[in-house]
């Protein structure tokens, strides 16, 4: 290994390094260091939005176009099947009348027959008691045929009678069958009225649950938006402090990782040789010319005397050594 350096160096070839070099890494450190201060700013001004603010409720307009909602009772007009039937009779045993005609035909025959009877009895000399007993006969049959007529008129008085009571029960039966009807059409149209309220009433009742489940979901989703924005937002700036913490990390490994002093010959008075490092670097005691750079007596190397990468030169003109790439420590020896 080369003389001072913990890694394999050339050596210095005499000439101290140029300020421009130092002045180009610096630059290019403070355009990295510009980059990165660009990015947390764009970082942090990245528009961030609500993706589900503009959700719109789907189920806003159920019902709309509802055929249920205007459903009607389809038994509403319906009339009375029997309405049109008779409930009035005519009693067509009332107007049956004797039959008259006959028995007077017969009674005139037997008076006739009677007549002839009793002519012929007179001529054949009969007695008078014959001709009561002809008389009497006749009698008999003129009572008898009004006997017929009698009981004839009584049946057909009992027929007429007979006819009213089956009239009645006619326009009774047809009465009730009007009533009964009426009444089934009544209860259907009043059923088919329940069944039409019942289906719309089920059907608003689903609509508003619908509605109300559709506008509890969009406002659960805009407020989960609003959750999952609240995080990004997080996740925005925990990923700037981040970026930040990373440069503020940078800048502290590199200022600890290097250990730039004053090395330069030309700031050094009573300069007393202390011995050899491990890779050959000669180490000295020495102090500062000027009390700025320190005051009190040190120990450190030469920057003439070290790797040329160890050393660079500040903007003052005096070179300077980085210490944590030789093995020699800078350290103070007395106040």
């Amino acid at each position: 290994m080369p003389i001072g350096l913990k890694k394999a160096t050339p050596f210095r070839n005499g000439s101290p390094m140029k300020w421009g070099r130092n002045k180009e890494l610096k630059d290019e450190i403070g355009e990295q260091k510009g980059d990165l201060l660009g990015d947390i700013t764009d970082f942090k001004n990245m528009p961030l939005e609500n993706v589900y603010s503009g959700t719109q409720d789907t189920f806003a307009n159920v019902g709309a176009n509802n055929r249920i909602l205007g459903m009607t009772n389809q038994f509403a007009g319906m009339g009375n099947p029997m309405m049109g039937l008779p409930d009035q009779f005519e009693n067509k045993q009332e107007d049956i009348g004797v039959n008259t005609k006959g028995v007077e035909l017969a009674q005139r025959q037997f008076q006739e027959q009677s007549a002839q009877q009793l002519e012929a009895f007179k001529s054949m000399g009969m007695s008078g008691q014959q001709v009561q007993t002809m008389a009497n006969a006749s009698l008999k049959q003129s009572a008898m045929t009004r006997a017929d007529i009698g009981g004839q008129e009584q049946d057909l008085k009992k027929l007429a009678a007979g006819g009213a009571e089956r009239v009645q029960q006619m326009e009774a039966t047809a009465k009730e069958k009007k009533m009964r009807a009426g009444f089934e059409v009544d209860k259907m149209v009043r059923q088919g009225q329940f069944d039409v309220d019942k289906l719309i009433g089920a059907t608003e009742l689903d609509i508003d649950k619908t509605q109300a489940e559709g506008a509890w979901k969009k406002q659960m989703a805009v407020m989960g938006g609003e959750a999952d924005l609240q995080n990004l937002q997080l996740q925005q700036a925990q990923g700037a402090l981040a970026l930040q913490a990373g440069m503020l990390e940078g800048t502290q490994g590199e200022k600890a990782s290097t250990k730039w002093y004053q090395s330069d010959r030309k700031l050094k008075h009573n300069i007393v040789l202390v011995g050899k490092s491990p890779s050959g670097l000669s180490v000295y005691n020495f102090e500062y010319k000027n009390s700025k750079f320190g005051e009190g007596v040190w120990q450190g190397v030469m920057s003439d005397e070290v790797p040329s990468e160890a050393v660079i030169q500040h903007e003052d003109g005096y070179d300077m050594v980085d210490y944590s790439k030789i093995d020699v420590n800078f350290i103070k020896i007395k106040n």
